[in-house]
Protein backbone atom coordinates (compact mmCIF):
# COMPACT_ATOMS: atom_id res chain seq x y z
CA UNK A 1 0.00 0.00 0.00
CA UNK A 2 1.16 3.51 -0.71
CA UNK A 3 0.41 6.82 0.47
CA UNK A 4 -0.21 10.00 -1.61
CA UNK A 5 1.84 12.73 -0.44
CA UNK A 6 -0.56 15.08 1.94
CA UNK A 7 0.25 18.64 -0.08
CA UNK A 8 -1.68 16.46 -3.52
CA UNK A 9 -4.46 15.92 -1.33
CA UNK A 10 -6.86 19.23 -2.31
CA UNK A 11 -9.09 18.24 1.36
CA UNK A 12 -6.42 19.45 3.04
CA UNK A 13 -5.00 22.26 1.71
CA UNK A 14 -8.59 23.29 2.48
CA UNK A 15 -8.15 21.83 6.42
CA UNK A 16 -5.52 24.71 6.44
CA UNK A 17 -7.03 27.11 5.33
CA UNK A 18 -9.91 26.44 8.15
CA UNK A 19 -7.53 26.38 10.76
CA UNK A 20 -5.91 29.16 9.76
CA UNK A 21 -9.45 31.15 10.04
CA UNK A 22 -10.32 29.77 12.96
CA UNK A 23 -7.26 31.30 14.35
CA UNK A 24 -7.81 34.48 12.50
CA UNK A 25 -4.71 34.17 10.43
CA UNK A 26 -7.02 33.96 7.23
CA UNK A 27 -9.46 36.64 6.73
CA UNK A 28 -11.48 34.62 4.18
CA UNK A 29 -14.23 31.95 5.43
CA UNK A 30 -13.79 28.47 3.80
CA UNK A 31 -17.26 27.77 4.12
CA UNK A 32 -17.70 28.03 0.31
CA UNK A 33 -14.41 25.53 -0.34
CA UNK A 34 -16.40 23.66 2.04
CA UNK A 35 -19.31 22.91 0.68
CA UNK A 36 -17.84 22.56 -2.66
CA UNK A 37 -15.60 19.79 -1.04
CA UNK A 38 -18.38 18.10 0.70
CA UNK A 39 -20.53 17.73 -2.98
CA UNK A 40 -17.34 16.63 -4.46
CA UNK A 41 -16.35 13.83 -1.65
CA UNK A 42 -20.03 12.56 -2.31
CA UNK A 43 -18.95 11.75 -5.88
CA UNK A 44 -15.63 10.32 -4.34
CA UNK A 45 -17.53 7.80 -2.36
CA UNK A 46 -20.20 6.70 -4.89
CA UNK A 47 -17.09 5.92 -7.13
CA UNK A 48 -15.27 3.67 -4.29
CA UNK A 49 -18.43 2.24 -3.88
CA UNK A 50 -19.01 1.01 -7.69
CA UNK A 51 -15.28 0.14 -7.38
CA UNK A 52 -16.43 -2.28 -4.25
CA UNK A 53 -13.92 -0.19 -2.23
CA UNK A 54 -16.41 -0.32 0.42
CA UNK A 55 -13.44 -0.49 3.08
CA UNK A 56 -11.50 2.44 1.99
CA UNK A 57 -14.83 4.65 1.62
CA UNK A 58 -16.04 3.93 5.58
CA UNK A 59 -12.42 5.53 6.43
CA UNK A 60 -12.91 7.79 3.93
CA UNK A 61 -16.40 9.24 4.85
CA UNK A 62 -15.26 9.06 8.67
CA UNK A 63 -12.22 11.61 7.76
CA UNK A 64 -14.43 13.93 6.35
CA UNK A 65 -16.77 14.25 8.90
CA UNK A 66 -13.81 15.38 10.69
CA UNK A 67 -12.24 17.66 7.96
CA UNK A 68 -15.12 19.11 6.07
CA UNK A 69 -18.43 18.29 8.17
CA UNK A 70 -17.27 19.79 11.46
CA UNK A 71 -15.58 22.42 10.09
CA UNK A 72 -18.65 23.74 8.12
CA UNK A 73 -20.76 23.10 11.34
CA UNK A 74 -18.46 25.54 13.41
CA UNK A 75 -18.80 28.31 10.51
CA UNK A 76 -22.08 27.73 9.25
CA UNK A 77 -23.32 31.14 10.22
CA UNK A 78 -21.00 33.00 7.72
CA UNK A 79 -22.12 34.13 5.36
CA UNK A 80 -20.24 33.10 1.50
CA UNK A 81 -19.15 36.31 0.14
CA UNK A 82 -17.64 36.68 -3.56
CA UNK A 83 -14.53 37.28 -2.25
CA UNK A 84 -14.49 34.24 -0.70
CA UNK A 85 -15.89 32.31 -3.82
CA UNK A 86 -12.44 34.08 -5.31
CA UNK A 87 -10.09 32.91 -2.31
CA UNK A 88 -11.45 29.20 -3.19
CA UNK A 89 -10.78 29.44 -6.95
CA UNK A 90 -7.42 31.13 -5.90
CA UNK A 91 -6.48 28.31 -3.83
CA UNK A 92 -8.00 25.78 -6.15
CA UNK A 93 -5.51 27.30 -8.55
CA UNK A 94 -2.15 27.31 -6.95
CA UNK A 95 -3.42 23.72 -5.54
CA UNK A 96 -3.11 22.73 -9.76
CA UNK A 97 -0.03 24.67 -10.36
CA UNK A 98 1.87 22.87 -7.27
CA UNK A 99 0.71 19.54 -8.99
CA UNK A 100 1.94 21.28 -12.19
CA UNK A 101 5.23 21.94 -10.83
CA UNK A 102 5.38 18.42 -9.12
CA UNK A 103 4.46 16.94 -12.35
CA UNK A 104 1.15 15.17 -11.79
CA UNK A 105 -2.24 16.64 -12.39
CA UNK A 106 -5.73 16.85 -10.65
CA UNK A 107 -6.74 13.40 -12.66
CA UNK A 108 -3.94 11.20 -11.80
CA UNK A 109 -4.56 11.83 -7.78
CA UNK A 110 -8.06 11.41 -7.89
CA UNK A 111 -7.79 8.00 -9.60
CA UNK A 112 -5.25 7.44 -6.89
CA UNK A 113 -7.84 8.40 -4.30
CA UNK A 114 -10.03 5.38 -5.99
CA UNK A 115 -7.55 3.10 -6.12
CA UNK A 116 -7.01 0.38 -4.24
CA UNK A 117 -3.28 0.22 -3.67
CA UNK A 118 -3.09 4.17 -2.77
CA UNK A 119 -4.44 5.93 0.46
CA UNK A 120 -4.29 9.64 2.01
CA UNK A 121 -1.78 9.56 4.92
CA UNK A 122 -4.76 10.09 7.37
CA UNK A 123 -7.13 7.27 5.83
CA UNK A 124 -3.60 4.79 6.04
CA UNK A 125 -2.73 5.10 9.09
CA UNK A 126 -6.58 4.60 10.48
CA UNK A 127 -6.51 1.60 8.52
CA UNK A 128 -3.28 0.55 10.11
CA UNK A 129 -5.12 1.30 13.66
CA UNK A 130 -8.20 -0.68 12.79
CA UNK A 131 -6.88 -3.83 11.30
CA UNK A 132 -4.31 -3.58 14.44
CA UNK A 133 -6.81 -3.39 17.29
CA UNK A 134 -9.86 -4.55 15.39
Amino acid sequence: MKIIRPDYIFSYWIFIWYILYILKFAHNSPKFALIVGIIENLFVMFTMIHKNIKAHCIIFFIINIFIKVLPLLSIINDKILQKDIYATVILFLSYNIWLYINKTNLIRIYYLINSKNYRSPISFYLINIFDKYF
